[in-house]
């Protein structure tokens, strides 16, 4: 098995939205606390995530979207959706801290035969107000695409196969 994180390559909305790309293109794990924020209840933008080395003759096993958010001055009941597939999974509720929150495919999205111009594709991120009205402000700092995967031919990723053959 290996694993491929990707960032967001492009980021679009319909106005509801106040960001650039450069607000929310880190990795996780480099979050920088620059966000895309709305204050628009079911307000959509879209993403796409950089092509990477998963390549159509792969398996994968699984997709998860890693999402650091929050919601400011909210209560306990938004949420931050991602749609991927055609089937929307929320983060649950969120806090007034930044915090990660990981969506899996297991249950909610069918991977096992996704081609790498698909996982690629458009996938829209909604903020939800679940519970009474309020007035919330949803932030997103950056969202990670994880795909689980198996090489074709099996084994590791590319560069522990050509170690197995003393190249490199």
């Amino acid at each position: 098995m290996a694993e491929e994180r990707r960032a967001i390559d492009s980021f679009s909305s319909g106005g509801d939205w106040s960001a650039s790309l450069t607000d929310i293109d880190e990795l996780v794990v480099d979050a920088d606390g620059s966000v895309a924020s709305t204050t628009v209840d079911d307000s959509t933008c879209t993403v796409t995530f950089a092509t990477g080395s998963v390549g159509d003759a792969d398996t994968v096993t699984e997709v998860q979207f890693q999402v650091r958010a929050r919601a400011v001055g909210a209560g306990t009941k938004d949420t931050i959706g991602v749609t991927f597939d055609g089937t929307e999974v929320n983060t649950g509720f969120l806090t007034g801290a930044l915090a990660n929150y990981t969506l899996s495919s297991a249950g909610n999205w069918d991977v096992t035969d996704y081609t790498a111009a698909q996982l690629a594709a458009n996938v829209t991120v909604a903020a939800r107000q679940t519970g009474k009205a309020e007035s919330a402000t949803w932030e997103v700092d950056c969202i990670d695409m994880v795909i689980t995967y198996t090489p074709a031919g099996g084994g590791g990723d590319f560069k522990s196969r050509f170690a197995l053959m003393g190249v490199g």
